[in-house]
């Protein structure tokens, strides 16, 4: 019996592997320029904000929770200064 033509069709269509693989590179592209360009907010949007708050004659870190170091540490202390050796 002879070879349906939808089934010599799937194997041709099969054999064609070039659309799948730059569609891949293309994915992979913006992925990576996305991660870059949240990468890039998540780093230097809190600096723009300081700037224009420093700009307005603000202070920076005013916010209760700054102040009191629930989301910051201080700057001006070293990670063991305030430990209690035994």
């Amino acid at each position: 019996m002879d070879e349906n033509n939808f089934k010599r069709l799937s194997k041709i269509e099969e054999g064609r592997c070039d659309v799948p693989t730059k569609i891949e590179h293309n994915l992979q592209h913006s992925v990576n320029f996305f991660g870059l360009v949240g990468n890039l907010i998540e780093v230097f949007l809190p600096s723009v904000f300081d700037v224009f708050v420093a700009m307005n004659g603000g202070e920076k870190g005013s916010t209760e929770n700054t102040k009191a170091g629930k989301y910051s540490p201080d700057r001006n202390s070293t990670p063991f200064q305030n430990r209690k050796t035994p």
